[in-house]
C-alpha cells in the first residue's frame, strides 16, 4: 500500500489501510480512498503483513540467535508505480504500513516516509526517513474519552537503535545508511526520483528494505511491568474475620449489613469503622445515612444497612478484601465491568489505579505461566483474560492486553 500525500511527512497524519479489493479475474487492482484532508490512499496488497507464524515458529524463538546481545529486524516496504506517479512536486510524500519490531511481548513501530525534498534540473530528489511512532501501529491521542490512557505502556521508551540502513532492491542493490534526527532516522543521501522510476521499469514493485539492530535487553517485559509486585501484608486475625464475613456469617462486633442484588450469601455483616476507614465516600454515607445519586448504593431507612443494587455475591470477595485487608483481588473475568462500577462509586481515583496495577500484574503472571502445549487451555485462558481487559476502561491494562493478544496469536498459529 502507498499513501500519497500533498504535504510533508507527519506521524499524526499517517493513514494505515491494510486491505484490498480484487478484480473479477482475481488480479490486484489499486483501490483508491480519498481522505477529507486532501490526502488519498492507494491499496494494492491482499494482506498488510506476512504471517510469519505459518511455519509453526513463534516470535519468541530466536533459533541460533538465542542469547544474542543484539537482534536484527528487517521489513520490506513495497512502493508501487501508482505511488511514485504522485511524486510531482516538493512536499509530496508517500508512506505505507508501519514496521513493527517485536519480541517477547515488547513492541515498537516505525513508519517510513518518502518525500520530495528539492528539485534538481529535470529531476526531483527524495528524502527517505523512518519515523518513530511508538508502542502501537498508529500514533494515538494521549487520552481517550472515558478511558484512562492511550492503551500503550506508559513507561515504555523508544529502543536504542544501534544501526539502521535502507537497501533499494532492483536488478542491483543500493544501500544507504540512516542517521538519527530528532524522532526519526533520515537517509544520509537524497534519492533521485528518475532513478527510482528507472528501477520501477524493471520490477513490478520497488522494494525498500529497512534493517535495524536493537539490543536484546530492550525486549524485557519487566521493563514495563513489575511482576514482583506484592500484596500489602495482613494478619491471620484479619483474614479470619474476612473469611467469616464472606461466608455470610456474623463476625464479632459487626454493626452494619450490606445486601447485594444477586447470589448467595445476600447479606454481609460488616463493621462501620472498617468501611469508613477504607472509603471516604462510605464515611460520608454512613454519617448522613443517604443513598448515592446514581442508585448504585441505596440506604435502607431506619436500618443499619445499605443495598449494593448491581453487585453480585461473587463480587464481594474483591470489594471486602480491599476493605478489610487493603489487598487487590482479581474479580471473575465476566464481572470486571460490574465490580469496577461499584469500586468507582466508593473509592477515590488513586485507589482505583492501584486496583488496575495489581490486576494487570495478576493477569500477566497467569498468561506467562500458561503451558502453551495445552492448546485449548491456553486459548481458554487468553479469551477469559481478554474479556476482562476489554471490560476495563480503555488504557487501564495495556501490558496485559499486549501479552494476552500475543499469547493467543502464538497459540493459534503455533
Amino acid at each position: 500500500m502507498d499513501a500519497p500525500t500533498v504535504d510533508g511527512p507527519t506521524v499524526d497524519g499517517l493513514e494505515i489501510i491494510d486491505f484490498t479489493k480484487k478484480g473479477a479475474d482475481g488480479s490486484q487492482h489499486p483501490f483508491e480512498i480519498r481522505l477529507t484532508n486532501g490526502k488519498k490512499v492507494l491499496v494494492h496488497e491482499e494482506d498488510a503483513y506476512k504471517n510469519y507464524y505459518e511455519d509453526g515458529h513463534s516470535f519468541e524463538q530466536l533459533g541460533e540467535n538465542e542469547g544474542a546481545e543484539l537482534l536484527r529486524f528487517q521489513f520490506d516496504f513495497q512502493v508501487h508505480k501508482d505511488g511514485l506517479k504522485e511524486m510531482k512536486a516538493v512536499g509530496n510524500t508517500i508512506h505505507s504500513n508501519p514496521m513493527a519490531v517485536y519480541h517477547a511481548n515488547v513492541l515498537w513501530c516505525y513508519a517510513y516516509g518518502l518525500s520530495v525534498a528539492e528539485e534538481d534540473n529535470d529531476d526531483l530528489l527524495c528524502q527517505f526517513e523512518m519515523i518513530s511512532i511508538g508502542p502501537s501501529f498508529s500514533k494515538k491521542p494521549k487520552t481517550v474519552k472515558g478511558g484512562i490512557g492511550n492503551n500503550c505502556p506508559p513507561n515504555q521508551l523508544e529502543p536504542d537503535v544501534r544501526s539502521i540502513y535502507l537497501t533499494i532492491q532492483g536488478k542491483d542493490e543500493k544501500q544507504i545508511s540512516l542517521v538519527k534526527k530528532g524522532d526519526r532516522f533520515v537517509a544520509e543521501s537524497l534519492l533521485s526520483l528518475n532513478l527510482l522510476n528507472a528501477v520501477m521499469e524493471q520490477v513490478s514493485t520497488l522494494t525498500m528494505r529497512v534493517q535495524l539492530i536493537i539490543p536484546s535487553c530492550y525486549f524485557v517485559l519487566t521493563n514495563m511491568i513489575d511482576l514482583n509486585l506484592k500484596q500489602p501484608s495482613t494478619t491471620p486475625a484479619a483474614e479470619k474475620i474476612l473469611a467469616t464475613i464472606l461466608a455470610g456469617e456474623k463476625p464479632p462486633g459487626y454493626d452494619w449489613v450490606i445486601t447485594v442484588a444477586d447470589g448467595s450469601p445476600r447479606e454481609y455483616f460488616v463493621h462501620r469503622k472498617v468501611l469508613a476507614d477504607a472509603s471516604p465516600t462510605l464515611e460520608v454515607i454512613l454519617h448522613t445515612h443517604t443513598s448515592l445519586p446514581n442508585e448504585q448504593l441505596m440506604m435502607v431507612s431506619h436500618e443499619d444497612r445499605f443495598i449494593l443494587a448491581t453487585t453480585h455475591a461473587a463480587d464481594m470477595k474483591t470489594i471486602l478484601t480491599y476493605f478489610y485487608l487493603r489487598q487487590f483481588t482479581l474479580p471473575a473475568f465476566d464481572a470486571f465491568a460490574r465490580v469496577g462500577r461499584t469500586l468507582c462509586c466508593l473509592l477515590p481515583q488513586e485507589t482505583i489505579a492501584k486496583f488496575f496495577e495489581y490486576w494487570q500484574v495478576s493477569i500477566v503472571r497467569d498468561l506467562l505461566e500458561l503451558d502453551r502445549k495445552d492448546f485449548k487451555a491456553t486459548l481458554f485462558a487468553c479469551a477469559r483474560h481478554l474479556i476482562s481487559i476489554f471490560s476495563a476502561p480503555y488504557g487501564a491494562l495495556p501490558v496485559a492486553k499486549r501479552v494476552a493478544v500475543a499469547t493467543m496469536a502464538d497459540t493459534v498459529c503455533f
